[in-house]
């Protein structure tokens, strides 16, 4: 009896001796697995942050270009509209005979105006 319960205790130690191994190594494991995606979330953080800067800069570059064409295009807008003003003064009183006044809603202001600079 006693030498079956030694054995018992024995084989009960063995075990224990193995579960710990066990533990350890899972431990040891676990550990690197967090260390690697402790790593991993850092540099994902940073290349994040990096992208958000870059989109504000291209952001930024594309309201500077779109005001750029929008002045572009008022100020070709703008060239129109004289030209138009010129050819029917011209009308009016070279062809017709007729004393000239701008048409309303048609000169200056009211394109400088449609183009949000009133």
């Amino acid at each position: 009896a006693i030498s079956q319960q030694k054995r018992s205790v024995l084989h009960a130690g063995e075990l224990l001796a193995n579960i710990t191994a066990k533990h350890r190594a899972l431990e040891k494991q676990l550990r690197a697995e967090g260390m690697r995606l402790t790593e991993e979330y850092r540099a994902t953080t940073t290349q994040f942050h990096e992208l958000q800067e870059q989109y504000r800069g291209m952001k930024k570059a594309q309201r500077a270009r779109y005001r750029e064409v929008w002045a572009l295009h008022e100020e070709e807008a703008m060239g129109l509209v004289r030209e138009l003003h010129a050819a029917d003064r011209i009308i009016h009183e070279q062809q017709l005979g007729l004393s000239w006044r701008p048409p309303p809603g048609l000169d200056e202001q009211a394109v400088a105006a449609a183009f949000g600079r009133a």
